[in-house]
């Protein structure tokens, strides 16, 4: 049997081609091929039949090939020759590693020079990555961090303590020092000190922060926004990244969003519908009507990070879907009884309910003649949020399952990435010509989002089987690369290599 020496690393070492050269090995041994069996029972000699091994009994192959004793080693090494000193400490820092992040500061002038540069999310400093980790805080706080500094986002930069903390973590950084700045105040929950802010600066109370929000709009409870509104706080203002009001933002408040009523807040038919408040809702549809047709990210309710309420009360929802969704069943009637008939039809077809459809039809045979771009993308909605009601009823009435929605993606697509292999068997029966090469607004076809919602997608709260939805998406047509091989999911590369198997007729 053939046996290999431990080698060092080529001259130019690139981790991506470490990657493709263990998918290779593992491909090419899985396959049978004598020199990558002989790699294998040279570097892993406990190795399991060729046939079981996985990615990281390949990585770990070629790893020790080149005299380490895990990848993870051998990446740190990779990193230490191609990656500037600033780089490996971005890298530290995104790990956690305060050991690591020392060693490069200490070791390094560039690094020191350039720990408050805006390298990380939301164009931030490394201390704010770090703002959970309190030793990798004080290893970069020792090195001249600048606990104050803030981002730079293009919206509106954002301070430590102004973003995704609790009091209880804040409250260490301002040990550190941080400064309490208005929104962070507001946010926090901090009445007294919101209010010398304001005593001291009474214009504090407009000023932007982070995303272009004002402090009214980080109102962490209702004190704090009564506080703001007798202090002068304009609620017509709209933050710059997701386009919305402080009534918007605090909709789930309801004490908080009442109060901003009481106090002049302009109400649409989304904030009315989520109060429940059956006056506020006859007010919105008297003026225009219409905006019981609106839909969030649709028409005024589109914003560059996408409008709030996207991110507060759901993407794709109408405002009678907002009703519904809390609660407010007769709120939803009473909007659903504005509607016009196209829209009646299209809510009965999202709500998935077949009675309500038939009847629709019946009253209206041709309302769905006419479809809007935006209308023939909710069956990939609806695709994409598990509907599967909805995706059947609509299909039935003659929506088009190649027409694209988010991401120019497909219902297939949609379906696909997260699995949902009821839906995509749906689909498929009803297809005779399914959409298997469409191109997303990434390059991906249905089967790519597949194989990459299976590795790097998350649990959704509904019937998640990638394995199926790979399988049929196979058996429709679906191309399969070999080289999609391995792919970082066992399960589905077992499947993808029985169906190469069985193509090349070695089954």
């Amino acid at each position: 049997m053939k046996h290999f020496a431990v080698e060092p690393l080529p001259p130019s070492p690139n981790l991506e081609h470490q990657q493709k050269l263990a998918k290779r090995l593992l491909r090419d041994a899985w396959a049978g091929e004598a020199d990558a069996l002989a790699r294998v029972r040279t570097f892993l000699p406990q190795a399991p039949n060729p046939d079981t091994l996985k990615l990281h009994d390949a990585q770990l192959v070629v790893a020790r090939g080149y005299g380490f004793d895990s990848w993870a080693a051998m990446k740190r090494k990779i990193e230490s020759l191609t990656a500037s000193p600033l780089e490996q400490f971005d890298i530290a820092v995104r790990e956690g590693d305060a050991a690591r992040a020392r060693e490069l500061l200490a070791a390094h002038a560039d690094v020191r020079a350039g720990i408050n540069e805006r390298r990380f999310d939301f164009d931030s400093p490394a201390i704010h990555q770090a703002k959970k980790n309190l030793p990798l805080v004080d290893v970069l706080l020792e090195y001249g961090a600048d606990i104050n500094a803030r981002s730079t986002w293009w919206a509106g930069g954002f301070g430590i303590l102004e973003f995704d903390l609790s009091l209880e973590q804040a409250t260490p950084l301002i040990e550190r020092g941080a400064r309490i700045t208005p929104w962070a105040a507001a946010g926090l929950g901090l009445f007294d000190e919101l209010k010398s802010i304001i005593d001291a600066d009474p214009s504090a109370v407009n000023a932007r922060g982070g995303d272009g929000k004002t402090v009214l709009h980080c109102a962490a409870s209702y004190a704090i926004a009564e506080l703001l509104l007798d202090r002068g706080a304009d609620t017509r203002i709209r933050d710059i990244d997701h386009g919305a009001t402080a009534l918007q933002y605090l909709i789930a408040d309801e004490a908080v969003a009442r109060l901003l009523v009481a106090r002049g807040a302009e109400v649409d038919i989304f904030a009315a519908a989520r109060l429940g408040d059956g006056a506020l809702v006859e007010r919105c549809l008297r003026d225009p009507p219409a905006c019981a047709e609106a839909r969030i990210d649709r028409g005024a309710y589109v914003a560059p990070g996408g409008h709030i309420y996207g991110w507060t009360l759901g993407f794709d929802l109408s405002p009678a879907d907002v009703a519904r969704k809390f609660g407010h069943a007769q709120i939803a009637e009473s909007i659903v009884s504005r509607l016009s008939p196209k829209a009646r039809l299209i809510d009965a077809l999202w709500c998935g309910d077949g009675e309500r459809v038939r009847h629709e039809l019946a009253q209206h045979p041709s309302a769905l003649k006419n479809l809007e771009a935006d209308e023939r993308g909710l069956l990939a909605a609806a695709a994409w949020w598990y509907r599967p009601d909805s995706v059947r009823l609509m299909l039935e009435a003659g929506f088009d399952p190649h027409a694209t929605g988010a991401h120019n993606a497909t219902p297939l697509d949609r379906a696909g990435f997260h699995g949902y292999a009821d839906i995509v068997a749906m689909l498929l029966a009803h297809d005779a010509n399914p959409p298997v090469a469409a191109l997303n607004e990434f390059g991906g076809t249905p089967l790519g989002a597949c194989i990459h919602g299976s590795v790097h997608g998350w649990t959704t709260g509904h019937p998640q089987d990638h394995v199926r939805t790979l399988a049929l998406l196979l058996e429709a047509g679906s191309a399969l690369d070999p080289t999609e091989l391995p792919s970082g999911n066992d399960e589905l590369d077992t499947v993808m290599r029985a169906w190469l198997k069985k193509e090349s007729g070695a089954a």
